[in-house]
């Protein structure tokens, strides 16, 4: 059996999932499809049009670019595919779909009408982070990433909140893009970094997400012993360590209609000001068990039989 993959090779998460898959998982043939962040330090095509690209294999991985003539060519070619979901990117009807879904959470699998489909988590590379326990929580770390599609990754949010806060934590503020923060409790960092290196300082990793199916970075981070603060709202609600409520939700469209959750910073405040110097050693090894339960050290042997059962 061989297997070939269609992915990104960049410094956003998807090109973190790429590279681990080619590492994890005997992947002969590599297609990546170009953006203005593609790296090309890897072997492998670089496209724009993956479907004109299809590399000569028996099962082809694709992750989350639902292109339904790729699939049809595959078909055509008697290759299986398997299409990681990324469900708020995901059109409701597929013209051509892929044998198999992929899906890493609760969310992108009940998104999915098909009865081919599998629930497996996206893994994290336990190689490549950093694990410690945390005993009190003093430092906060938000990572803003890109901001994310209509600020989904509640950057804005964050900063609102330390307005509300009066403990004197200190918060480690990063993003990738320009952002503004005065509050003297903070350390703004600006730019990208490699992803193990987000893991490294702190107590409470905070990501309060406004919508989507999966988070790796909040995954990462448990596996690296930082409990977790995230909005109340599925699938993160299943295995994060803090939430707060939701203030209300609208239905806003993407590829399909989604339930975005709007954030009142004031509930965010109130968390934080809550976890300050607070006990967090049990919710940290916790964590850390978390992150061997969902490691590709664990995990990949379930990639390789899916890949081998189609």
């Amino acid at each position: 059996m061989t297997i070939g993959i269609i992915g990104k090779n960049n410094d956003k998460g998807l090109g973190t999932l790429t590279r681990q898959y080619l590492k994890f998982l005997p992947i002969t043939h590599a297609v990546f499809v170009e953006d203005k962040r593609t790296k090309k330090d890897l072997k492998g095509t670089y496209c724009t049009r993956p479907e004109d690209h299809i590399p000569d294999v028996d099962v082809l991985i694709v992750l989350e670019m639902a292109r339904p003539e790729l699939f049809k060519r595959c078909r055509e070619k008697g290759i299986k595919t398997i299409l990681k979901v990324n469900y708020e990117f995901l059109p409701e009807k597929l013209e051509h779909e892929p044998d198999l879904y992929l899906c890493s959470s609760s969310l992108n699998y009940e998104a999915i009408t098909s009865d081919n489909k599998v629930l497996i988590p996206d893994p994290v590379d336990l190689d490549e982070i950093a694990t410690r326990n945390r005993e009190r929580c003093h430092t906060f770390v938000h990572n803003g990433g890109t901001l994310g599609v209509g600020g989904a990754n509640g950057t804005q949010e964050v900063i609102e909140a330390l307005k509300y806060t009066s403990k004197p934590f200190s918060l480690i503020l990063r993003a990738q893009v320009p952002i503004q923060c005065h509050d003297p409790r903070v350390d703004l960092r600006i730019g990208s970094i490699p992803f193990t290196e987000l893991y490294e300082e702190g107590d409470v990793f905070v990501l309060p997400q406004k919508f989507r199916a999966t988070s790796l970075p909040l995954q990462e981070a448990m596996a690296s012993g930082m409990p977790t603060l995230c909005s109340d709202i599925k699938p993160f609600n299943e295995y994060v360590t803090y939430t707060f409520p939701v203030h209300k939700y609208t239905e806003e469209r993407l590829s399909r209609p989604i339930q975005y959750a709007h954030l009142d910073p004031k509930e965010i405040a109130k968390q934080l000001d809550a976890l300050y110097d607070s006990d967090i050693l049990e919710a940290s090894e916790r964590a850390i068990e978390f992150g061997k339960s969902i490691s590709w050290q664990s995990l990949a042997p379930k990639y390789i039989e899916l890949c081998e059962k189609l």
